[in-house]
């Protein structure tokens, strides 16, 4: 998912509970203190998202850079650098290590 996607599920989804959240405090309080206690607990949930949208918000955009690492390596170092690493695995391989006794 994007980021813009993101920041707007979360803003949407902090207008959606704290719209749930005043709706119960306001006109079903009345029936029961529980409902009040939970529609308080649904609008500190709506501050939640509200908070992740406001750290989405202030985040920087990542910026992605490819790096290589041979980019200065002319074809004569890179022959050698093969051949090293040939070298290496050879000595490392179990065929090598059978085949040298004799």
């Amino acid at each position: 998912m994007e980021r813009r996607h993101l920041i707007l599920t979360f803003l949407v989804l902090h207008i959606v509970f704290y719209g749930i959240g005043f709706y119960m405090a306001i006109f079903l309080s009345k029936y029961s203190w529980q409902i009040l206690l939970v529609s308080f607990v649904v609008i500190a949930l709506s501050y939640k998202y509200n908070f992740i949208f406001q750290w989405l918000r202030d985040k920087p955009e990542p910026t992605f850079e490819v790096i290589d690492p041979n980019e200065h390596i002319n074809v004569n170092d890179a022959i050698d650098r093969y051949k090293a690493a040939e070298r290496i695995r050879r000595q490392n391989s179990k065929w090598y290590e059978f085949w040298s006794w004799s």
